[in-house]
């Protein structure tokens, strides 16, 4: 499996409390979606679910392109927590996208360390759901400690337009 994002654990922790934190990555091929991995730390039983989202310039995000399962999780010390997209798991091209994490209370939170561009962020109360498409989300200069883990196509090409039928 291949990964994009950012793997290591930030210095600084930050609640995901009633906001939707966004990490802007860019996946280097073709693939799959499989899982979205998570700095997390919290000190009691906290919902948390991911999401990936179209990624459309200026640190905009576009159309909700996925939504991963949805766990209660407990972490203290810090660890990286893995949530898996539902079926149909989203399809990955060579681009820019951005990677969501939502939590449920004030007690959770990820990591992130200072710098980057384009990252964004939402608040609004947790409720599970993700909107669609992100709209009124404001900029960040925060590097999240978030990342996906995806297949990839294994050399299979991608199929795009229309094609003609072959004569026999």
């Amino acid at each position: 499996m291949g990964t994009f994002g950012v793997e290591g654990k930030g210095g600084t922790f930050t609640g995901i409390n009633d906001r939707i934190a966004c990490l802007k990555a860019t996946c280097p091929e073709v693939g799959t979606a499989y899982s979205i991995k998570v700095w997390l730390e919290t000190n009691q039983l906290r919902l948390v679910r991911c999401a990936l989202y179209a990624y459309v310039g200026d640190g905009n995000a576009g159309a909700l392109l996925g939504i991963t399962e949805e766990r209660d999780v407990n972490v203290a010390p810090a660890a990286v927590e893995e949530f898996v997209f539902n079926n149909p798991k989203p399809a990955l091209a060579n681009t820019t996208y951005f990677l969501a994490a939502y939590g449920e209370d004030a007690t959770c939170g990820t990591f992130r360390d200072a710098g980057g561009t384009g990252h964004c962020y939402l608040d609004r109360a947790y409720d599970s759901t993700y909107p669609d498409p992100l709209a009124g989300e404001s900029s960040s200069t925060f590097t999240r400690s978030i990342y996906c883990e995806y297949t990839t196509s294994q050399g299979v090409p991608a199929k795009f337009g229309h094609y003609a039928k072959m004569r026999t």
